[in-house]
């Protein structure tokens, strides 16, 4: 599950309010090449928007928005950075 063990909670967004979300930076790189490390997440509590993106130089060559529900797996491929929002108005928990 993503990087490790860790696990993640958003709490739900409120009237007012930002909506709760949590960025990461791209995953590390594969020793002794220029690739990413894919990373494998898991909704464990409410459901999940992902919002990946392929950086290219000062740009962003692709990007791919996924909902995920509770208790599905969400693969983010090598070489994408992805955001994490909560999409419900639950406490998003995953890792």
């Amino acid at each position: 599950m993503g990087s490790g063990t860790d696990i993640t909670v958003i709490p739900p967004p409120h009237a007012g309010v930002r909506i709760c979300k949590n960025s990461r930076s791209l995953p590390p790189l594969v020793p002794g090449t220029q690739v990413t490390f894919p990373e494998i997440y898991e909704v464990l509590g409410g459901e999940a928007i992902y919002i990946l993106q392929k950086p290219a130089g000062e740009g962003i060559e692709d990007v791919i928005i996924i909902k995920q529900e509770l208790a599905t797996k969400v693969i983010i491929p090598p070489g994408y950075g992805h955001l994490t929002i909560n999409a419900s108005n639950k406490t998003l928990k995953h890792g």
